[in-house]
């Protein structure tokens, strides 16, 4: 086990030699901090300490993490604004979980699994990645990027969930490679999503927006079944969705929601 506790302006590098079940528990508060942490192997640990408040607190912040094979799992709180955060599982690794949650503004989030969007690395990845971030505050940018399923892995579906309450926040998922789940909720204004799914497995998709003026692009493509589900409500401001689903075989697409608008609100929906 490491426990590292740090409140100075420093850089931090953590290497755990290859080996099963290594943790790593983290406490930091300050700002201007820079920290890289890497594991390599299997069933390791990254969260913050039992019974701290945050894991990470402070602004202008550094944070990277990588995590290298197999069945690893990140658990992190950051509390701050202005930080970069970039996260990376996977190295041919397979069933990898990433559970984040964000307070504050003007953060560049980063969750990848397999990796694109477009940080690239498109050997073959392994599948039954598993994200799931939390984010309140404005400004905020998150991209997540799951890829590929190896043929000697896991047939189980990579999964992405978002939670975001706030305004002007900028949301992009990508799945690729295998079967894939993603969920968005959003409550706020101003927010942009873009979703793209593709392999040849089936997609699944939820979106759900509340407030004002969203911009949403999905794209779902590849032979494969699709379906997504959009749940749309607003106040005042337009919201502008555009989807399209592109396969040879079964597609859904439901939409729901309130445009409050008197020049209402512009739905595209291609299915091809």
């Amino acid at each position: 086990m490491i426990i590292v506790w740090v409140t100075a302006l420093v850089t931090l590098l953590l290497y755990n030699s290859p080996s099963n079940a290594n943790d790593v528990y983290v406490y930091q508060v300050g700002d201007d901090f820079t920290m890289t942490v890497v594991q390599d192997g299997e069933n390791n640990l990254i969260t913050g300490i039992s019974g701290a408040t945050k894991g990470l607190e402070g602004d202008r912040n550094t944070i990277t993490i990588y995590q290298h094979d197999q069945y690893n799992t990140i658990a992190g709180m950051l509390d701050g604004d202005d930080n970069t955060v970039d996260v990376y599982q996977g190295g041919s690794g397979e069933s990898n979980d990433a559970i984040v949650s964000i307070e504050g503004d003007d953060n560049d989030v980063k969750v990848w699994q397999g990796k694109k969007v477009d940080g690239t690395t498109d050997t073959v990845e392994g599948g039954d990645h598993e994200a799931d971030v939390a984010i309140v505050g404005d400004s905020n940018t998150y991209h997540s990027g799951q890829t590929d399923q190896a043929y000697h892995c896991c047939s189980e579906a990579h999964t992405l969930s978002a939670d975001i309450v706030g305004n002007n926040n900028d949301v992009v998922h990508q799945q690729r490679g295998g079967e894939h789940i993603g969920d968005i909720d959003i409550i706020g204004s101003n927010n942009d999503v873009d979703l793209l799914q593709r392999g040849d497995d089936g997609h699944l998709a939820n979106i759900e927006l509340s407030g004002n003026d969203h911009i949403v692009n999905s794209l779902q493509r590849d032979n494969a079944s699709h379906s997504l589900t959009l749940d749309l409500n607003n106040g005042g401001g337009a919201y502008s969705v555009t989807t399209t689903q592109e396969t040879s075989t079964n597609r859904s697409y439901q939409l729901s929601g309130t445009c409050s608008t008197s020049l209402g609100c512009g739905i595209v929906v291609t299915q091809n």
